[in-house]
């Protein structure tokens, strides 16, 4: 297995995105009734083992699972069944703080994907959603749209730039459904327009 990620707790298994057992916020084990997105080279089994599952919190370390709440003033991510994972290199957390939730948007300001760095992540991976077919509403990303970033720190927005890993998959900044791409920096912009005064003013008619 080349890379598996779980949907449900937000962990992942990525040798080559650095993300191995042992380090904060890799996928471990495996459960009955979730969900996972994996890609393989070869045939592959997956044993569950014999464990009940009340057994599982005899087995699991505790704060194994990664759970946050949404506490941005960004919609809550619509989980669909396309997605496109996109991780974080170590090199791309050192611009980070502890507490920083990075969010992917598209071309509407949708927050499509969402992630919180608790700081002690040596790397992290986030998947971004594909718009939902079955609704009228648009609700995620469309194909070979731009995926753009944004910080949510101590209440304020940054846009940022991110820089890819040409060695990945996908690196050219679009989505793709079942894409695979990882970021190796971010390079912040100006706060976002949600956070400037100058939003408020309204020119018109229009033209003007």
């Amino acid at each position: 297995v080349e890379f598996m990620f779980d949907l449900d707790n937000m962990l992942v298994y990525w040798p080559d995105g650095g993300i191995n057992p042992g380090v904060e916020g890799s996928l471990e084990y495996l459960f009955p009734g979730s969900a996972y997105l994996f890609r393989c080279d070869a045939e592959v089994t997956f044993d569950f083992g014999p464990y009940a599952p009340t057994d599982y919190t005899v087995i699991i370390p505790q704060n194994y699972f990664k759970t946050f709440e949404n506490l941005t003033t960004w919609n809550d991510v619509l989980k669909t069944g396309d997605h496109h994972v996109v991780g974080m290199s170590q090199s791309a957390l050192n611009s980070l703080e502890a507490g920083d939730y990075i969010g992917a948007f598209n071309s509407e300001g949708i927050c499509t994907g969402l992630q919180l760095y608790g700081g002690d992540e040596a790397a992290l991976a986030m998947p971004v959603n594909a718009n939902d077919i079955t609704t009228k509403d648009v609700d995620g990303m469309m194909d070979q749209e731009f995926m753009n970033y944004r910080i949510y720190r101590d209440g304020q927005i940054y846009n940022v730039t991110a820089i890819y890993n040409p060695n990945m998959p996908n690196y050219d900044g679009l989505f793709n459904i079942n894409g695979l791409s990882q970021i190796t920096e971010f390079k912040f912009g100006p706060l976002s327009i949600e956070d400037d005064p100058m939003s408020a003013i309204n020119i018109y008619p229009n033209p003007s």
